[in-house]
């Protein structure tokens, strides 16, 4: 039994799978991206709005509501 006619990509089962892995592969890195984009906004926005807040007081300070 020869495999050679299965893996050239004249196959058009072949390309039909390669088509729908590319495209899956494309979708996977696109969901990616997007959730990489919303988490480095929340970081930033912590960042910019909460970086007023940190200074040696903050570290050093007890919390009013552990007392």
């Amino acid at each position: 039994m020869s495999t050679t006619g299965i893996l050239k990509s004249d196959n058009p089962i072949y390309r039909a799978r390669l088509l729908r892995h590319r495209i899956g592969i494309a979708l996977s890195v696109a969901a990616m991206l997007t959730g990489l984009m919303f988490l480095f906004w929340i970081l930033a926005v912590l960042v910019i709005n909460g970086i007023g807040a940190v200074d040696l007081d903050f570290f050093y300070e007890d919390n009013a509501s552990t007392r």
